[in-house]
């Protein structure tokens, strides 16, 4: 999940994690690059939601965190399947509805665009 959140932060941005950091991410002089390219994530979210609406950046913080309030954080979980759907996918989709004018229509629960 937080790599998706990743991808979705330097989809929005149009510059890599690492293009995106500033010194005050650094942690412990750069010997733990995931949490310093975790503090820039944390420290970006506002930017993506600020640029891209609130649901892409609630989509964006819930994968980052992993928050989807489960007790399982597992892919072959449904219940963890259905949080992500409903905390993630879910937004997106209602995103890209707004963005394509409501002229998509759900065919057996796919968006599809037209």
């Amino acid at each position: 999940m937080y790599g998706l959140g990743i991808f979705l932060i330097e989809l929005c941005l149009g510059q890599t994690i690492a293009e995106l950091r500033e010194p005050q991410d650094e942690v412990q002089g750069g010997i733990l690059p995931f949490l310093t390219e975790y503090q820039t994530a944390l420290r970006v979210i506002d930017l993506v939601e600020d640029q891209a609406g609130l649901r892409y950046g609630t989509a964006v913080r819930r994968c980052v965190r992993c928050d989807f309030d489960e007790r399982v954080y597992d892919l072959d979980s449904i219940g963890f399947c259905k949080a992500v759907y409903q905390g993630v996918v879910a937004l997106l989709e209602e995103d890209v509805r707004q963005l394509d004018g409501g002229s998509g229509q759900q065919h057996g629960g796919q968006y599809v665009c037209f």
